[in-house]
């Protein structure tokens, strides 16, 4: 398995990227029902909307975006978000990893390059990971990392049927 990953420079490489891999990668996430933030598909005008924001936050130095690729396909990505305003000295992680390409390390490679990335693109004095309290592997990830949970709102998202968990981690190291 030929895997490459790929920090995102500028907005214009993010740009470079399929759209159509993009869509496809975030509306199988939303089909499988995988605990992510986000439980509607995204239409292509949709996708198009948030692709550009993000390539103008790339630009601006707010956003981080790490892309794994497997064969030249789309398996995952990680972004690290600057906080806003009075939070600006704190970055915020996301990521996903399409179904097919978990368990071969490609989310600990994504993370383990967006940290590092992050730290130095960015003045951060606090680093944040949130997931679904539901979510054991990424829990057992995060923590490998040196995450540490420092806070959990119970019964914050409603996952498909049921209210779970969101929990808050914060790099220690």
């Amino acid at each position: 398995m030929e895997i490459s990953i790929v920090p995102i420079g500028t907005g214009k490489e993010f740009l470079a990227i399929d759209s159509r891999q993009l869509l496809h990668h975030i509306n199988a996430l939303v089909t499988e029902h995988s605990l992510i933030i986000t439980d509607r598909k995204y239409s292509i005008a949709g996708e198009a909307k948030w692709k550009k924001e993000s390539a103008d936050e790339i630009d601006h130095g707010r956003k981080l975006i790490i892309a794994a690729f497997v064969g030249g396909k789309l398996a995952g990505l990680c972004e690290a978000r600057r906080g806003r305003g009075k939070e600006r000295f704190n970055l915020f992680f996301g990521m996903s990893v399409a179904e097919k390409y978990r368990h071969h390390g490609i989310g600990d490679e994504m993370l383990s390059l967006a940290i590092d990335e992050g730290k130095r693109r960015f003045d951060s004095k606090n680093i944040y990971i949130t997931y679904h309290g539901d979510n054991k592997v990424a829990r057992k990830m995060y923590e490998s990392f040196g995450f540490e949970e420092i806070a959990r709102l119970p019964k914050y998202m409603f996952h498909y049927g049921e209210f779970v968990d969101r929990v808050i981690m914060q790099l220690k190291r």
